[in-house]
C-alpha cells in the first residue's frame, strides 16, 4: 500500500487529490473508490492502491483509500510541512 496525505478534496463533487508519500505525486480520487465510511478531509494522512484511470489517456487514480493507523500522526506532520503547511 502506498502513503500519503489529502491535499484537495471538493466535498460536493466527491473527488480530490492525495500526494503520495514517498514520490510527492498527486494521485487522483474519488469517494466512490475508497473503502466504506471513508470521509476525507484535507490533511488527513491515508493509504492508498493505484487502479486504471477513469478515462483514457489519463493517468492511474488512487483506489482502496483507507485513515492510516499507525504513525499516522507522524507522516501527516511531515507532509504538511512539505506542503507549507503548520501541522503543529
Amino acid at each position: 500500500m502506498r502513503k500519503g496525505i489529502v491535499v484537495l478534496f471538493h466535498r460536493t463533487r466527491g473527488w480530490g487529490f492525495i500526494r503520495e508519500e514517498k514520490s510527492g505525486v498527486e494521485w487522483f480520487f474519488h469517494v466512490s473508490n475508497a473503502v466504506p465510511n471513508f470521509a476525507p478531509e484535507l490533511g488527513a494522512a491515508v493509504e492508498f492502491e493505484l487502479g486504471p484511470p477513469l478515462r483514457l489517456g489519463r493517468k492511474d487514480q488512487a483506489t482502496n483509500i483507507r485513515y492510516l493507523s499507525d504513525g499516522a500522526w507522524e507522516l501527516q506532520k511531515k507532509l504538511m510541512q512539505t506542503l507549507g503547511g503548520g501541522a503543529n
